[in-house]
């Protein structure tokens, strides 16, 4: 048999669709189920902004603001799906990419 376990650690990429929901559902569940480690990501994309902020449609202030806004939706978006796993008995580490 293994000597060790098949999975010692689950990715998940947390975003705020249904699908996501699901993902971290089931991840946890198999975390749980598997002893492995779990850690949800959000992945913020900001070159739009920056595109934005070149082309002189945005300015710094409004970047920072939108950045600021996507950091506060991702840290929600983290806390729901750790309590999500929490309901599976699993913890989660996050990060924000």
């Amino acid at each position: 048999m293994f000597n060790k376990p098949p999975v010692r650690h689950i990715l998940v990429l947390v975003d705020s669709t249904e699908t996501s929901a699901r993902a971290v559902d089931l991840a946890g569940a198999l975390a749980r189920a598997l002893h492995a480690r779990l850690t949800g990501i959000v992945i913020i994309e900001t070159e739009t902004l920056h595109q934005l902020l070149s082309a002189k449609v945005l300015t710094d202030a409004e970047v920072g603001d939108f950045e600021a806004g996507l950091r506060e939706s991702a840290a929600r978006q983290l806390e729901a799906a750790q309590a999500m796993a929490r309901g599976h008995g699993a913890a989660m580490q996050t990060a924000i990419l």
